[in-house]
């Protein structure tokens, strides 16, 4: 299996499309097309996949993808969201343990 993440070039990328605020999949598809003769669909999934997970582009409808603004990378890694129980959401988890031992109560 060929990474082809690896060849990626997100200078030329930007370069493409500088002047696009929104690019469609199959105008990416003919991008990395034309880079990559040999691109599978796997490969173009991967490449997509590998563009988000970095923040380079971010999906924003269906088969419509928006560009980061070079100048905003790299992003700050989001921060897991933890949440904290109140005392009242503490006690009627407690109460609900008590009730039914068995169950597995995620707040």
């Amino acid at each position: 299996m060929k990474n082809y993440f690896d060849t990626l070039n997100i200078d030329d990328f930007y370069q493409k499309f500088a002047k696009a605020n929104s690019v469609t999949k199959n105008d990416l598809k003919q991008y990395f097309t034309a880079e990559n003769p040999d691109l599978t669909i796997q490969g173009f999934r991967r490449i997509l996949y590998g563009l988000e997970k970095q923040g380079v582009i971010y999906s924003s409808g269906s088969a419509v993808y928006s560009i980061q603004p070079i100048s905003s990378l790299p992003l700050k890694i989001k921060k897991r969201f933890t949440p904290v129980p109140s005392l009242i959401a503490e006690k009627v988890i407690e109460a609900f343990k008590d009730q039914f031992p068995y169950s597995n109560c995620i707040f």
